[in-house]
């Protein structure tokens, strides 16, 4: 423990009795793992939130790296591509919307005008509460299972599961290292026929170009 900072300082040494050199950043990226933990609610997981766990890994996939660039022009006439863009776009359009500007209009004229003092002019304009980052975007994304005919559908825990584990391995997969996979627990909840199919496909994975 850190006594100034108060909080746990980790330095990670070689050696069989820990006495050898300290571990540097690009050693220690060589032995990055993924992990994969039980879960007892995978659907919670999964879901839209502030520091969710889907934004994070869809933050490290690699296609999402041009979407932090805001595209979006006011001006012009031609809709955004970026997810950056897209929710520049949208905040513009709810401030924009009709219920909206009469709601902020009554505000104003109603009853915000008669609080002025003298020449100071109070205005008030509603608008989204947040930043238009690529974070920001990402955290109201959710992932959720559906049918062959793109109608949702509740799954039970086991489907669930497998729907995180595809999550967290799409990270896998596309890294160009080859990081450790460690996986506690890989048949919790999950049916037989299911476990023996997850096996495979870790297998499959592990010895073709996948992994």
């Amino acid at each position: 423990m850190d006594p100034l900072r108060n909080r746990v300082s980790v330095t990670t040494r070689t050696g069989p009795d820990g006495n050898g050199p300290a571990l540097d950043g690009a050693a220690r990226e060589l032995l990055r793992a993924t992990y994969l933990r039980p879960l007892r609610d995978a659907e919670a997981e999964l879901r839209s939130g502030r520091g969710s766990r889907l934004s994070q890994i869809l933050a490290g996939y690699p296609a999402m790296k041009d979407q932090d660039v805001d595209d979006f022009d006011p001006t012009g006439d031609e809709p955004p591509s970026t997810l950056r863009g897209i929710r520049r776009r949208a905040e513009c359009d709810i401030r924009d919307n009709k219920a909206v500007a009469e709601v902020s209009e009554d505000i104003n004229s109603a009853y915000l005008q008669r609080f002025a003092i003298g020449d100071d002019v109070l205005r008030a304009k509603i608008s989204v509460a947040t930043d238009a980052t690529l974070v920001r975007a990402l955290e109201r994304l959710e992932l959720n299972l559906f049918t062959a005919s793109d109608e949702w559908t509740r799954r039970g825990l086991g489907y669930n599961n497998a729907l995180f584990m595809a999550a967290e391995l799409l990270l896998l997969g596309k890294n160009e290292l080859a990081p450790l996979l460690l996986i506690e627990e890989p048949e919790a909840h999950l049916h037989p026929q299911l476990q023996t199919r997850i096996m495979d496909l870790l297998r499959d994975k592990a010895q073709g170009a996948g992994w």
